[in-house]
């Protein structure tokens, strides 16, 4: 009896070696970023990290290691850390366009929009049916006042991806600025049914109906927000005040 066991371990020790002697390192990261965007996937962001950084041992100059790290930092709230990391992503390759494309946005929050044309220019010279880069393109004519072609992008956009995030913020930001608060509502309605798990544009929704002091509806999405959300403490305190806020309105109406 001892004697088997020892021989399966023997051949199970064997067994690993050789596949492990089998695997190549293209081989070895891919298992990683598996596992990492598995990690990911599931909010298990400091396992997912972990996975990242074992893959970026074996490859360190693969773009793919680097912008998958700054998604993980832009998830927890790191910025700083996740722009450098996507800017690592584009130095190792300037054609990896999911870098490229998460650069350019960074650099519209900062409202670089040379940097932002150049990108999304080059993005759609080799991919002109990018969704992200024509939702970015809507943003550059929204800014340019051209309503009608940021529009045009955007739903273009959402042709082509129907869950995409910059476009549905773009058009609820073009038909807030038409005076549309119904529509910009309905295209938020939309886009949170397309990115259940997203946040931003819960927030976005709450910032239109306290364009129009809409008590009831501010809590009912805060509600939401603190429900995908119950860690944190900010939301806690924002539905405590606005359900405070709704209470006493009603107290007082005649």
């Amino acid at each position: 009896m001892a004697m088997r066991t020892r021989k399966s371990i023997l051949v199970f020790l064997f067994t690993a070696l050789l596949v492990t002697g089998c695997s190549s390192p293209e081989e070895k990261e891919a298992a990683y970023l598996k596992r990492g965007n598995e990690y990911f996937e599931a909010g298990k962001f400091d396992q997912a990290r972990l996975e990242y950084k074992n893959a970026a041992r074996i490859r360190p100059a693969d773009p793919e290691v680097a912008y998958r790290m700054g998604l993980v930092e832009e998830a927890t709230g790191n910025f700083a850390v996740a722009y450098a990391d996507f800017t690592r992503a584009e130095q190792q390759n300037a054609g990896f366009r999911p870098a490229v494309l998460k650069i350019a946005q960074y650099r519209l929050a900062a409202e670089q929009f040379d940097e932002v044309k150049k990108r999304v220019d080059a993005v759609l010279a080799t991919a002109p049916d990018d969704p992200g880069a024509h939702a970015l393109r809507g943003a550059l004519l929204l800014n340019d006042k051209d309503y009608k072609s940021a529009e045009k992008e955007c739903r273009f956009a959402l042709s082509k991806d129907p869950a995409n995030i910059i476009a549905y913020s773009i058009l609820v930001g073009l038909y807030l600025t038409q005076g549309d608060d119904d529509k910009a509502i309905s295209v938020a309605d939309d886009g949170i049914a397309h990115n259940p798990k997203n946040l931003s544009l819960l927030l976005l929704k709450s910032q239109i109906y306290e364009r129009t002091n809409n008590l009831p509806k501010i809590a009912e999405t805060f509600a939401a927000i603190f429900k995908l959300a119950p860690d944190e403490p900010h939301y806690r305190i924002v539905l405590a005040i606005i359900s405070f806020r709704t209470a006493t309105a009603l107290s007082i109406s005649p």
